[in-house]
């Protein structure tokens, strides 16, 4: 019979403790979710698998997610931003959140804004983008929102209507009922493209690994919808492009 000693216990130990330790780290690569609040009003963002999501205002959930994707050619596939990098977030205060994604090539930064509204239903959600183009060359970059709002907590008889500001598309106007959600976007220098559609059919064909360009059907009504903006513009070498967003919701008085 073999004879337990003390170092064969003590061995015994450090194999069980790296075993807990390697899953310990496996839990490591689960998302980075961070809350900001404000008021009544509360969003997530995972910086990790990419989306902001659960817009809470009043109460009630209205956002199932938004997220940012990027194609740095004319063809190709898009990707989520969170492609680029592992992400760099700092959460400055409850209401601010900056999100810095970066490789040789490019770095996105995203500055999420939580704005309460002392009007109860109220809320805002802004959005700052900056895109470095550090690859040393041109870049045909095409840069893509998709959003997919449940506006009441409801998944259905959501309407949509992109507009023009100026020369180019720079709103959304997504309602349902008495909820009433407004984006305006600023994309100077870029040429703007737009999608309104049934759920799914966008990101689907941004996370399908081939050439995605907006259909430019900038309305849709009667179900679940999405919407969606595409910014292209050629970056020289060096050179930032900087998009700002800012999305207002509202219980609308009956």
């Amino acid at each position: 019979m073999k004879t337990i000693t003390i170092q064969h216990i003590l061995i015994y130990r450090r194999h069980v403790m790296l075993a807990l330790l390697l899953v310990g780290l496996g839990t490591r690569t689960q998302a980075t979710l961070w809350t900001l609040t404000d008021g009544d009003s509360s969003v997530k963002v995972d910086d990790v698998v990419g989306r902001a999501y659960d817009w809470t205002v009043g109460g009630v959930n209205q956002l199932n997610q938004q997220w940012f994707y990027y194609r740095p050619a004319t063809s190709g596939a898009e990707n989520g931003i969170q492609s680029i990098s592992a992400p760099n977030s700092i959460l400055s205060d409850p209401t601010l959140l900056t999100t810095t994604y970066a490789n040789a090539s490019i770095s996105v930064q995203v500055k999420f804004t939580l704005i309460d509204s002392a009007t109860p239903g109220t809320s805002g959600f802004n959005e700052e983008i900056t895109i470095n183009n550090l690859s040393g060359a041109a870049m045909n970059l095409s840069f893509f929102q998709y959003s997919d709002y449940n506006l009441g907590g409801n998944a259905f008889d959501q309407t949509v209507l992109m507009t023009q500001i100026g020369p180019r598309y720079g709103k959304a106007v997504q309602t349902d009922g008495l909820w009433q959600l407004t984006e305006t976007v600023n994309g100077i220098g870029t040429t703007v493209r737009v999608e309104a559609a049934l759920a799914n059919q966008t990101l689907t064909s941004l996370t399908d690994g081939s050439t995605t360009t907006l259909n430019n059907v900038d309305n849709a009504g009667g179900g679940d919808l999405t919407y969606a903006f595409q910014w292209d513009k050629t970056l020289a070498a060096g050179t930032t492009l900087q998009l700002s967003k800012l999305q207002q919701l509202q219980l609308v008085p009956e």
